[in-house]
C-alpha cells in the first residue's frame, strides 16, 4: 500500500500530547506568531542570553526591582543621578568631608543660626572692628558664670519671674523664706518611716543621709527626714521636727534617679501640727519644660514613641527593605497582578480525559492501508499515535499555537538566543529575583533615571561623593549646623583682688591653634591679645597667651603690668 497521509483534518484536538513529539520536533518555523505567552514560559526559562540588547525597558521592570546586588560596580555615574537626587536622606553619616566641599561652597545662607562655634573661627579673627557698638549686652553672658563689677549696678523692681532682684525687692521678701540643709534624695513614693528600705530614689543609703518624703500616703508624715539603717526607724531632722521650721523651707535633692538636682518648697502657709496636719512640698524646678508631639509621648520624664507614631510620611523613601519586611507578612492583597507566574501552578492541572484509548488497535490494519481518504475528521486520536512519530517534517509552519503548547513547556534550553525582545516580556514581569548580579551597568541606566526616591537612606557615603563635589548650590540653607562643625566655646569669669595679679589661669589647656582665640574685657572693655598680634604685652590693657603654661598645665594669660584691685574680667576663647 502507499503513504498514508494524515491531513489537520483527521487530527482530534488536543491529541498532540508532549509523548507523542519527537526530540526538537517543535522549531520556530513551527509556532505560530505570538503563540509563546508568558503562561508558557517555565520558571527561570528566559536567561541572559536569550533577551535581545535593550530588551528589558523601564516598563519591564517591576517595582523596586533593581536592587544594589544587581548593580555593577561604579554603574551609577553622574550623568546617571537627576538634579537633586542625592539629598540629605540619601547622604551617609559624616559623608560630606572637607575635599567634598568646593572652595567658598559653605556660604552665609548655607549656616545655620549659631552654626560657627568658638573652634570654627581663626584665631585672632574676630577683633574690635567686627564687635558692634553695644553688641554684648545681657543676652550675650552666661547667666550660669559669677561676674563681679566694681561699679553700681542697677537692677530694676522685678516684674517677671526670670528677672534679677534688687535689694529693695529681695529685703521685702526674705522674711517669708526660710533655706534649709539640702537632702540627699527625694522621693514622691510611700516610704516606711519605721521599716527603711536599703535605697531611695535609686540610691543606696548611708545613716545620716537626709531624705524628703513629699507623697507619703500619711501625708501628715510628709517632710525632712534623717535616715538610719536598712529596717530600722528614722525620725524628723533637728532642722524640720517642729511646725514653725515648715512655712516657706525651701531646699534641693542632690541626687536621685528621679529628683537628682530638683528645689522643693513647703507650700504650708501656717505651721502644721507634726503627725496631724497634712505637710506638702512642691518641686518649683524642672516642671514642665518638655513637650512631646511627631509620634512621640511624654510620660513624667520619659519620652518614647507613641502607638502609631510612626506614620507613612515618616518613613524615608526606600528605608523598608527586604530586611525590614517579616516573614509571611506579604498577603494576597499585597501581591501585584500577574505576580504569580505558572511555575506557582500544580502540574498536570489540565488533562485529556476526552479521547478514548485503544479504539483502532494497530493489528486490525493492515501495512499501508490507512489512506486519507480512509480517515474520518477527528478520527486520529492521540492514542493512535506512536510516541515521537510527529517528526518536525509533518508539522505545517504555524501550526503550532499557543493552546497546543502545554503549560511551561517553553524551558530556556528551547529559545534561541536573541529570542525574547522587549515586545515579549510581560509590563513588570522582569522582578529583582530575575536580575542577576551586577547586570545592571552604568551603560543599561538612561540619564537621570537614578532620583532620589531611588537612593536608600545612607546609601551615599563619603567615598561615592566626588572631591568638591558638594557645592553650595547643593546645601540647603541652614543645613551646616554647629553639630557638624565640631567646635567648642568657653566663657570665664574673673575679679581681680590686691594690686599684684599679673596672671590669670584658665580652667583648661588650649591647642596651639587657638590661643590666638583669646578674648579679654576688663571692666566691659576689649584687651589686645599681644600673642595674636605677634607682640609682647606692655600694660595692664595688654596680655599674651600660653596654651599650657598655667598651673597643672592650663593655659595662662600674662598681663603686661598689674591689673587693679577689683577689675572684673570677661574671657572668651575657643578650643
Amino acid at each position: 500500500m502507499g503513504s498514508v497521509q494524515i491531513k489537520g483534518a483527521q487530527i482530534v484536538d488536543s491529541a498532540i500530547e508532549a509523548a507523542k513529539l519527537a526530540s526538537n520536533a517543535v522549531t520556530s518555523v513551527k509556532i505560530a506568531d505570538n503563540a509563546i505567552t508568558s503562561g508558557k514560559l517555565g520558571a527561570s526559562s528566559v536567561l541572559t542570553a536569550a533577551l535581545n540588547d535593550a530588551a528589558v525597558t523601564a516598563q519591564k521592570l517591576g517595582s523596586a526591582a533593581v536592587e544594589t546586588a544587581k548593580i555593577a560596580d561604579d554603574a551609577v555615574t553622574s550623568a546617571k543621578l537627576a538634579a537633586g537626587a542625592v539629598d540629605s536622606a540619601a547622604l551617609g553619616s559624616l559623608a560630606v568631608t572637607t575635599a567634598k566641599l568646593a572652595d567658598a561652597g559653605v556660604s552665609a545662607a548655607k549656616l545655620s543660626s549659631n552654626a560657627v562655634e568658638t573652634s570654627k573661627i581663626n584665631d585672632g579673627a574676630v577683633t574690635t572692628a567686627k564687635i558692634a557698638a553695644d553688641a554684648v549686652d545681657a543676652s550675650k553672658l552666661d547667666e550660669s558664670d559669677n561676674y563681679s563689677f566694681s561699679g553700681t549696678v542697677s537692677v530694676p523692681t522685678p516684674s517677671a519671674s526670670g528677672h534679677a532682684a534688687n535689694k529693695s525687692y529681695v529685703d521685702s521678701v526674705a522674711a517669708g523664706l526660710s533655706v534649709k540643709e539640702n537632702v540627699r534624695v527625694a522621693t514622691d513614693s510611700n516610704v516606711d518611716i519605721s521599716s527603711l528600705p536599703a535605697n531611695i530614689d535609686g540610691i543606696a543609703m548611708s545613716n545620716g543621709d537626709r531624705v524628703l518624703l513629699f507623697g507619703q500616703t500619711d501625708d501628715t508624715e510628709n517632710g525632712v527626714y534623717s535616715y538610719t539603717s536598712s529596717g530600722s526607724s528614722m525620725s524628723r531632722a533637728s532642722d524640720m521636727d517642729a511646725g514653725d521650721d515648715y512655712p516657706g523651707a525651701f531646699l534641693f535633692a542632690q541626687e536621685g534617679n528621679t529628683f537628682e538636682d530638683q528645689g522643693f518648697v513647703c507650700i504650708n502657709d501656717t505651721a502644721p501640727t507634726l503627725g496631724a496636719d497634712s505637710i506638702s512640698f512642691q518641686r518649683f524646678t524642672g516642671l514642665g519644660q518638655v513637650s512631646a508631639s511627631g509620634g512621640l509621648e511624654k510620660q513624667g520624664d520619659t519620652i518614647s514613641i507613641a502607638d502609631a507614631g510612626v506614620s507613612t510620611a515618616k518613613i524615608a523613601d526606600a528605608a523598608v527593605n527586604s530586611a525590614k519586611i517579616a516573614d509571611a507578612a506579604v498577603g494576597s492583597a499585597k501581591i501585584a497582578d500577574s505576580s504569580i507566574s505558572n511555575a506557582k501552578m500544580a502540574d498536570d492541572s489540565v488533562g485529556a480525559n476526552e479521547l478514548i484509548d485503544a479504539s483502532v488497535g494497530s493489528a486490525a490494519l493492515a501495512s499501508d492501508s490507512v489512506l486519507t481518504a480512509k480517515i474520518a475528521d477527528n478520527a486520529v486520536t492521540t492514542a493512535k499515535i506512536s510516541d515521537a512519530n510527529v517528526t518536525a517534517a509533518k508539522l505545517a509552519s504555524n501550526s503550532v499555537e499557543t493552546a497546543k503548547i502545554a503549560d511551561g513547556a517553553v524551558t530556556n534550553q528551547k529559545l534561541a538566543s536573541d529570542s525574547v525582545d522587549s515586545a515579549q516580556i510581560v509590563d513588570s514581569a522582569v522582578t529583582s529575583g530575575k536580575i542577576a548580579s551586577s547586570a545592571v551597568s552604568s551603560d543599561k541606566l538612561s540619564a537621570a533615571a537614578v532620583t532620589s526616591a531611588k537612593i536608600a537612606s545612607g546609601a551615599v557615603g563619603t567615598t561615592a561623593l566626588a572631591d568638591s563635589g558638594v557645592t553650595a548650590a547643593k546645601l540647603a540653607d541652614s543645613s551646616v549646623t554647629a553639630v557638624k562643625l565640631g567646635i567648642t566655646f568657653r566663657q570665664e569669669g574673673a575679679q581681680i583682688s590686691g594690686g599684684s595679679t599679673t596672671t590669670v589661669d584658665l580652667a583648661q589647656t588650649l591647642p596651639s591653634n587657638s590661643i590666638n582665640s583669646v578674648l579679654v574685657f576688663k571692666n566691659g572693655l576689649n584687651l589686645r591679645n599681644m600673642t595674636a598680634l605677634g607682640d609682647t604685652a606692655a600694660d595692664e590693657d595688654e596680655f599674651s597667651v600660653s596654651g599650657n603654661g598655667g598651673s597643672g598645665g592650663v593655659a595662662r594669660l600674662t598681663f603686661g603690668s598689674a591689673l587693679a584691685n577689683g577689675d572684673g574680667l570677661i574671657i572668651w576663647y575657643w578650643h
